[in-house]
């Protein structure tokens, strides 16, 4: 793929079943077969990516279209929904937290017109939207394959490793580079003392919008500057001056030896709202109990609030609820 820029809008839509025909050209065709050595026959096709369409596999599939005509095929997926091929990447250092990507041009005629870097560039960007609480995005790539490791090269992938891999995969046999691309900062980060007035205003902004009781924004401060203190309590907060935030309390996992977290509170200002900023406090807030030592965050909210349960559904929460029943919480004044 050369350098010069491409000259139409490149679009990403679901595979379908009527995409298999298509598919299966560019599989079985030879500038396809040198690298990407899957079965192209309809069946197999068929056998391959019929669960991906049906949602049984969790892979997401995508068509790559420019100017509305097909091009090619790109495809994402979490390592950790692929144990084999996360315990693959192990050797290489890649961390479990990461998102894997292929891709293909499936039209030979549009190969050198900057097509693979659009692409890779375009669907970057959706993914780390589609996935917030990954920190990176790791591909394996031929070392004998320079058009493609390069075009990752331009969208600012590294090269972290090279060797060979302990995979099953055809496409895998031989000398093999694997390149990662980190998580460009999300805009959250881990609150401070002097944060402490911002974030004493948001949560009496926060009672206040939901008529809940509330000691004040001072009182709030004060609070929030005491237990910065304790390495049990986190804050972390977005936008300057802080406009969001999200409380993290720690406490040990009665069922292994690590720690769990509690989520126990997330606030956006109204004016913030509905711009994906409470998707990347969230994302950010997972990475946070990660890296705290945490194996589980939980998190509660009403069954009427949509907006707070889609942005936890959209970043992997399971909603345990099977009932369909709102939460309740019991307190008691000691």
């Amino acid at each position: 793929m050369g350098d010069q820029p491409v000259r139409m809008d490149i679009t990403f839509r679901p595979i379908s079943r009527a995409d298999f025909g298509l598919l299966s050209k560019w599989l079985s065709s030879a500038h396809v077969q040198a690298w990407w050595r899957e079965d192209g026959s309809p069946g197999a096709v068929s056998e391959r990516y019929g669960p991906c369409v049906e949602g049984t596999d969790p892979t997401e599939v995508f068509i790559v279209e420019g100017g509305g005509a097909p091009l090619g095929l790109i495809q994402r997926y979490l390592t950790a929904d692929n144990p084999d091929w996360a315990a693959t990447l192990s050797v290489t250092g890649v961390a479990s937290a990461a998102a894997g990507m292929d891709y293909l041009i499936g039209e030979r005629s549009v190969i050198g017109a900057g097509v693979g870097t659009a692409m890779i560039d375009r669907f970057v960007e959706s993914t780390w939207e589609r996935y917030p609480a990954i920190n990176s995005i790791a591909v394996a790539v031929a070392a004998a394959n320079p058009a493609s490791w390069r075009v990752l090269e331009k969208v600012g992938f590294r090269r972290e490793w090279t060797g060979e891999l302990a995979s099953e995969d055809p496409s895998d046999e031989g000398i093999s580079h694997v390149y990662v691309l980190g998580r460009p900062p999300s805009g959250a980060r881990l609150a401070g003392v002097d944060d402490a007035e911002a974030i004493g205003g948001l949560l009496d902004a926060f009672n206040r919008e939901f008529n809940e009781p509330t000691p004040g924004a001072d009182r709030l401060a004060e609070r929030v500057r005491q237990l910065m203190s304790q390495s049990d309590f986190a804050v972390l907060v977005a936008g300057e001056p802080p406009s969001a935030i999200a409380v993290l309390h720690y406490r040990p996992n009665l069922w292994s030896d690590r720690l769990e977290c509690w989520l126990a509170e997330l606030y956006l200002a109204p004016e913030r709202r509905g711009a994906g900023m409470g998707r990347a406090l969230v994302g950010e807030a997972i990475c946070q109990a990660r890296a705290h030592g945490a194996d589980r965050i939980e998190v509660a909210t009403g069954e009427h609030n949509s907006a707070a349960r889609r942005i936890y559904e959209q970043v992997g929460f399971t909603d345990h609820d099977r009932h369909g029943e709102a939460t309740r919480f019991y307190g008691l004044d000691l």
